[in-house]
């Protein structure tokens, strides 16, 4: 029987429904010739600008979900400060990764504005001009300070007159007498009568409002303003009086801004030659006024250095070159010092004055920058009285004597200070600054070195002589490469002073090839830690290839390349900035990427004492505080004994043992897959911590584990450090791309708990990490260092060469581990194809003489951390060095 076949039902195409503005819309006619619309550029600022900057877009970032579009810059900053959020619309950001750069955008910008630095410059222009001559705040702050001078002199004016018989006095003083502004003055029927009460000693304030030079009444009935007026706060010079008498003696000025010092001379002239009439009834102001060159008027060009003034320069021209500040111009004045000819006749658009006549200045800013320590003493005493129960008269007698040597130590290091300034004229090439030159002795007693090891693989062979080749472009980039450590004989000093100086053969490098496999380059990481430079004759870095191996399983050839170099010129961050270019200059040599790698010679940066000179300045307080520190902290190890390193209390070290046993500094590569750092990068932002931080937590946990026998029963506290590149904090910001050392340390003291619940506790751990880090970088903690070595007189290399001598720790610090943790690094540009590519890299300093017990040094690479473990064989063996390393990778297994 037939099974009848039921006949499907044809589907309908879908229709669209159309709304009623396109039902009736009238479609536009598409251009087919060669016609062109032209439209202003303006009109589309909207669609160009930023939403937080409000300025053109500038490297665009745009959002995976709303698609708005923002600065890079300021996009991340607003993430950064917590705002989770899209800006213009609210919709929830989670971090970075919902962001992707949009170049079309910015090729786009780029055709509509080709001249886009043009464009920029003539931005800066109109702001600074709008910023001059239309600052509310200032011009409203301005209006209200005189004001308020202005009604407190008026009532006292009044409470004055109705107590006196009311007598008037012209303006000038006299009648006859021309006045500030070279008018004669009126007399005492006229209008231009201004009324003038005697100074008496009880009521200082009253020259703030009557010391300006438009003091007659015609100039007070004016209607038309001023053309480009300045206002001025005269003050009298701070070497000629104290801080009380230059605070009442402050003048407050409102002239034009083509009046010139000459005129201010003039004027300060018989402004106080009619003072001392009124106050003593007796001189002559015409005689005093005319001896107006006796004042001479100085500017402060820079903190605690006054720069005298020509007569004939104008106001406008002060402001300009000196000032450049939204505020009244600052002026001093003072008895005119006799000068040479020449210095007086010397214009000041002309170039500096010689040495000769800058000798006065110094001299002068050394006065003054002492004349802030009777403040200090008093308060101090102010201080102690506070706690004069609690220390007892015996204590304030101990802290006085010692406040008093503070003060001494601090006189004399500033003379030295100043010497090693005057003597830096007549170096030759950059001198070292102080911890750069700590840095090079800490290199003559077995430290101040870093090495780096490059792991190559490549489906071609690499050649050597390539390898030479692309060596010698190194120094050619990076200025710093070519240098050497002399020192130079000054005059005048005792001790010679460390300078850069450029190498005989600039380019000459240090390159030959090890008989090694290319798997096998342990023992020579170890030696090179053990090796120092030649400083004297250069260069400060070389490099050695081990033999190629090939991997038949990954068909590709593997190639080793080891590069050490002096600390003084590369730090962790610049040992991977010179792995890079190598491998750029590499792949450029074999032609599988374009010639296009920029070989600009990077200059030679000043120290970083100046560099981070605004973050290093200390106050007063601060420089006896911290000059008493070391004193101190004698006194309680005298009392208390001196604390014992907490690893070799526990575990005593090997040289112990074994006297003859060698120091190195020993290494072992560990690395992790890209799985397990995603799964632990997941976890980090689930549990609000930073993978430094989850790292810190995991070194803190393994070493406190170890200290009590495998098993982590009661909380301790482990001292560690890790290392901050400070390269954006330096003014001006240096390249994350040079080479040099700025990067410095910063300790810290982690409270470990007890884990209980190995999840729960120990992320909770790791935001407590997270946080301290924080808070000590914030803190400017990592700038101790410098602080300290640029106040006080301390040897930190003979220092450390003292450690090295104390069998008992081996050398060992109070700090037991360090951290330097370089974050995401990348090799050339991503998804370019290259003929050699980085297969690892591992990284370490040496510290076989002083330093930490155990060293994490930790990079990631295309997605794969490469975590470099180091200790040190008069330490600690292999054996306890390993127990240490897979302590740490159990900690992290079991919190994944």
């Amino acid at each position: 029987m037939a099974i009848p076949v039921q006949p499907q039902p044809v589907q309908q195409p879908k229709s669209w429904e159309l709304s009623l503005y396109e039902l009736h819309r009238t479609p536009q006619e598409a251009i087919t010739d060669g016609t062109e619309i032209s439209i202003s550029p303006r009109s589309l600022h909207s669609e160009l600008m930023c939403p937080i900057c409000l300025d053109m877009l500038k490297n665009t970032m745009t959002t995976k979900e709303c698609l708005h579009r923002f600065c890079q810059e300021c996009i991340i900053t607003a993430l950064r400060s917590g705002n989770k959020e899209c800006p213009t619309c609210r919709k929830k950001l989670i971090s970075k990764r919902s962001l992707r750069p949009d170049p079309n955008f910015d090729a786009l910008i780029a055709k509509i504005y080709p001249d886009r630095d043009e464009y920029e410059a003539h931005q800066e222009k109109v702001l600074q001009r709008l910023n001059k001559h239309h600052n509310q705040q200032a011009l409203t702050s301005s209006i209200e300070e005189g004001l308020k001078l202005q009604a407190i002199n008026r009532a006292q004016r009044v409470r004055k007159r109705s107590s006196d018989d009311p007598s008037p006095v012209a303006g000038s003083g006299a009648p006859g007498t021309p006045g500030p502004t070279g008018q004669p003055a009126a007399g005492e029927g006229g209008s231009n009568v201004v009324r003038k009460r005697q100074k008496t000693s009880s009521d200082p304030e009253s020259d703030a409002s009557e010391n300006t030079l438009d003091s007659t009444g015609e100039a007070a009935t004016e209607t038309s303003e001023p053309v480009n007026e300045i206002e001025l706060v005269f003050k009298p010079h701070p070497k000629d009086h104290d801080p009380e008498t230059v605070a009442q003696q402050t003048r407050y000025i409102k002239t034009t801004a083509n009046a010139s010092v000459d005129h201010l001379a003039k004027y300060l002239a018989m402004r106080l030659a009619l003072e001392s009439q009124q106050e003593d009834g007796g001189a002559n102001p015409t005689e005093e006024s005319s001896e107006a060159t006796q004042f001479t008027i100085y500017i402060a060009s820079m903190p605690g250095q006054y720069t005298p003034l020509p007569g004939s320069m104008i106001l406008d021209f002060v402001n300009e070159k000196y000032w450049k500040v939204n505020k009244p111009l600052e002026m001093y004045y003072a008895l005119n010092k006799p000068q040479s000819p020449f210095c007086k006749s010397l214009p000041v658009s002309q170039a500096p004055p010689p040495k000769s006549c800058q000798q006065p200045e110094l001299r002068q800013t050394r006065v003054e920058g002492n004349q802030e320590n009777p403040g200090m003493f008093w308060a101090t005493l102010e201080l102690l009285s506070n706690y004069l129960p609690e220390i007892g008269l015996t204590g304030v007698y101990a802290v006085a004597i010692l406040t008093f040597i503070g003060f001494c130590s601090d006189r004399i290091r500033q003379r030295k200070n100043q010497q090693n300034a005057i003597d830096s004229d007549y170096q030759i090439g950059r001198r070292l600054g102080l911890f750069e030159s700590m840095i090079d002795d800490l290199h003559s007693y077995g430290g101040g070195l870093q090495s780096v090891v490059l792991l190559l693989k490549s489906k071609v062979s690499l050649q050597q002589t390539m390898v030479r080749q692309t060596l010698e472009r190194l120094p050619r980039k990076h200025t710093i490469l070519r240098m050497r450590v002399r020192e130079v004989a000054v005059h005048g000093r005792t001790k010679a002073v460390k300078c850069f100086i450029e190498m005989d053969e600039p380019y000459a490098i240090d390159f030959y090839i090890k008989s090694k496999q290319a798997r096998n380059w342990e023992s020579s990481f170890e030696k090179e830690l053990s090796t120092p430079f030649q400083i004297s004759d250069g260069p400060l870095w070389r490099a050695r290839s081990f033999k190629e191996e090939y991997d038949a399983k990954e068909r590709c050839f593997l190639n080793t390349l080891l590069f050490s170099v002096h600390q003084l010129i590369a730090d962790d961050t610049a040992l991977l900035n010179l792995c890079g270019d190598f491998l750029d200059f590499l792949n450029m040599e074999s032609g599988k990427v374009d010639n296009d790698i920029k070989t600009t010679s990077v200059p030679l940066y000043p120290p970083i004492s100046d560099l981070l000179k605004h973050h290093i300045t200390l106050t007063q307080l601060d420089k006896v505080l911290l000059s008493l520190k070391p004193i101190f902290t004698r006194l309680l190890y005298k009392i208390v004994g001196k604390p014992r390193n907490q690893f070799t209390a526990v575990i005593p070290p090997t040289s112990l043992c074994d006297p003859t046993i060698l120091r190195k500094t020993c290494i072992l590569p560990r690395n992790l897959p890209k799985c397990s750092i995603s799964e632990l990068v997941e976890k980090c932002k689930e549990n609000k911590c930073t993978v430094h931080g989850m790292l810190t937590a995991a070194a803190s946990v393994a070493i406190a584990t170890m200290l009590q026998n495998g098993d982590l029963r009661i909380p301790m506290s482990i001292p560690l450090s890790f290392s901050v590149n400070v390269r954006q904090e330096c003014q001006p910001p240096i390249s994350s791309k040079d080479l040099g050392c700025f990067t410095l340390d910063c300790g810290l003291k982690i409270p470990v708990p007890v884990l209980q619940d190995i999840h729960e506790h120990f992320w909770k751990f790791a935001q407590k990490c997270t946080q301290q880090v924080r808070q000590a970088v914030a803190s400017g903690k990592h700038h101790a260092c410098l602080k300290e070595l640029h106040l006080l007189d301390i040897d930190f290399a003979k220092k450390m060469y003292k450690v090295s001598k104390n069998k008992k720790t081996a050398g060992r610090l109070n700090r037991l581990c360090h951290v330097s943790n370089l974050g995401k690094q990348t090799f050339g540009k991503e998804g370019e194809t290259k003929a050699y590519e980085c297969n690892g890299v591992y990284f370490a300093g040496a510290g076989h003489n002083f330093g930490p017990v155990f060293s994490n040094n930790l990079v990631t690479i295309d997605g794969q951390l490469f975590w470099s473990i180091i200790y040190y064989s008069n330490v600690v063996t292999q054996d306890v060095a390993t127990e240490y390393a897979e302590l740490v990778f159990k900690t992290l297994k079991d919190v994944v």
